[in-house]
């Protein structure tokens, strides 16, 4: 069975704990081959990316199967308009017609945790009009720190994923994108070459079970 192709554009959110190599390694513990490669760059939005030329070049490089786009964390806020527009263009450079775009629903600010209903309504407006998945990643936060909030999702700059942060974020792409049981993934990343983080059985039975939940409630509202 041949790799899947997977194409990740983003920025800090994205490359924060090596985001796409978590995912590959994830898959590859239940079984699923992958591929990913990534065109980030701290701060920046798909507006930047849609003139950036190592991003038109990647999409134009393989023939992906999915193509995962994150918009800057605060656009789909300040001007949805914007991150409407900036993700059909860029998606329409996509010259695989099987290839899919999915959405990373990112999560609000710590202290601004009444945005992310705006946040998640973008997201899936944009869904709509771009025919896109979505990996609902912050919706399953806030399940998270509703019921455990011991669990530290957050960087200490209270914008940016901790390492537990990305590996919730990773299982929902699994879960959502990849359609993997998340009983079957590992809890062990390598996050740089001879060191692995092995993330406590109980803390990541808690990531994975709202990961696999919210993903499926999002898949039942999308229909």
């Amino acid at each position: 069975m041949s790799a899947k192709k997977i194409l990740f554009i983003g920025n800090s959110y994205t490359f924060y704990s090596n985001l796409p190599d978590m995912i590959r390694q994830m898959a590859e513990s239940a079984g699923m081959k992958l591929e990913v490669s990534a065109v980030t760059s701290g701060g920046k939005s798909l507006e930047w990316h849609y003139y950036n030329p190592e991003t038109l070049q990647a999409l134009q490089r393989e023939e992906w199967d999915y193509v995962a786009l994150q918009e800057f964390s605060t656009r789909p806020l300040e001007d949805p308009d914007k991150m409407y527009a900036s993700a059909a263009a860029l998606f329409n450079k996509v010259r695989s017609k099987k290839a899919r775009a999915a959405l990373y629903l990112t999560w609000s600010r710590k202290f601004l945790p009444e945005t992310q209903q705006c946040i998640t309504g973008a997201y899936i407006e944009l869904a709509r009009r771009i025919n896109a998945l979505i990996f609902p990643a912050g919706p399953a936060w806030q399940a998270v720190i509703a019921k455990n909030p011991d669990i530290e999702l957050y960087d200490p700059d209270q914008s940016h994923p901790s390492v537990l942060g990305s590996y919730l974020t990773a299982c929902v792409f699994c879960s959502s994108i990849l359609n993997l049981n998340l009983e079957t993934v590992t809890n062990k990343i390598r996050l740089l070459p001879g060191a692995a983080l092995v993330i406590e059985p109980e803390v990541a039975g808690i990531l994975r079970q709202s990961a696999g939940q919210t993903s499926q409630e999002f898949k039942e509202h999308l229909r």
